[in-house]
């Protein structure tokens, strides 16, 4: 797309190329169990766990990320040569994607997914060490208590995400989730102060470290971010982290809780995460996965996924005004063939118009 131009009837020479990418933290890196495993910094171990403002840290350049490059592609290094330097650097390979004019693979293109690294990761975890404090250690309610509250709450808006059962070996188990969804995790953070907030001690410092976090998450899941709260959430952060560290010594900061030090830089130059995040394409890839069950035709399945998802939409914008025509009326006992015979019709028609 780059390097040749394509034309579209009607309408000026096109030329497109890539610029930022979002990937989920499993999805965006192969090496894990490298000295500096962070896709931003070249921090250690060492440095993940005791520094928490970004500028402590020795960031990924492009300069540095093409020499690094450049040492795995020497034919006079040996295999166990480029597997070491691989492991202490992170860096496998050099990527297509660097090969792009207007692509940085170092220099903070590859943006972090907020979904993934906030309500799949730091924040089940500081919610489950945080229960675990209050239910195990204090005895301050249970968790019958917890869930019996969000069953009383009226959030109709939400009922599709409300929270799901919590259970007592989730909550002692090793993994650092509550096993609920993303969204449901969301709604339950949000919603928690309603249910137990009162029966918090005052100046209990598990608590005020969770409202921090339910601070730094406002800002990074908000449609507009203001340059000076930028400055504010790098301190929400630092604190956050430390605090973290006091109240459950025996925790880590993971790499998700690492990736939140990288985002007030990401959200300044690419704008709001939460225009970034994957969550759309999750729920899409969600409709998809559930039509391959039901129609159970693996032959050709992209086919078959892309024809039924194309006569769906052209049903759906048939009862809307965005196509001219008359309105389609589906009386009772019609449903099934109406939607049918229409959307095949309009599959036929050679002037459809395909909407992804």
């Amino acid at each position: 797309m780059e390097t040749h131009f394509f034309f579209v009837e009607q309408s000026p020479l096109c030329q497109q190329t890539i610029l930022p990418v979002l990937l989920s933290e499993v999805s965006s890196r192969s090496s894990a169990s490298a000295f500096r495993y962070c896709r931003h910094c070249l921090g250690s171990e060492d440095d993940i766990q005791s520094k928490f403002v970004e500028s402590q840290f020795t960031l990924r350049t492009d300069e540095r990320h093409s020499y690094h490059c450049d040492v795995l592609d020497r034919q006079d290094l040996s295999s166990a040569d480029k597997q070491h330097f691989s492991l202490v650097y992170g860096v496998n390979r050099r990527a297509l994607l660097h090969t792009l004019s207007y692509f940085s693979v170092a220099s903070g293109a590859l943006i972090p997914d907020i979904m993934h690294d906030v309500l799949e990761g730091a924040l089940p975890l500081e919610v489950k060490l945080m229960l675990k404090v209050f239910v195990i250690d204090k005895k301050l309610f249970s968790l019958t208590f917890i869930d019996d509250g969000f069953k009383k709450l009226n959030l109709r808006s939400f009922d599709g995400d409300k929270p799901s059962t919590l259970s007592g070996v989730s909550l002692t188990s090793c993994d650092s989730n509550l096993h609920q969804h993303a969204m449901q995790m969301w709604t339950l953070a949000r919603f928690l102060s309603l249910v137990i907030g009162h029966l918090i001690p005052e100046d209990d410092k598990h608590w005020e470290n969770f409202l921090c976090l339910l601070d730094i998450i406002d800002i990074l899941f908000s449609h507009s971010v203001a340059d000076d709260a930028i400055g504010y959430l790098e301190a929400l952060i630092s604190d956050h982290h430390s605090t973290f560290l006091e109240l459950y010594p025996d925790t880590q900061i993971t790499m998700k809780m690492h990736s939140i030090v990288h985002m007030p830089r990401l959200t300044k130059e690419y704008g709001p995460l939460i225009n970034h995040w994957t969550t759309r394409f999750e729920a899409k890839h969600k409709y998809f996965k559930h039509l391959a069950n039901v129609m159970g035709n693996f032959t050709n399945i992209c086919f078959s996924l892309a024809l039924r998802h194309q006569m769906h939409q052209c049903y759906l914008s048939l009862n809307t005004d965005s196509l001219p025509g008359e309105e389609v009326e589906i009386g009772p006992g019609k449903n099934s063939s109406c939607i049918y015979t229409t959307s095949v019709e309009l599959n036929r028609c050679s002037s459809i118009y395909f909407i992804f």
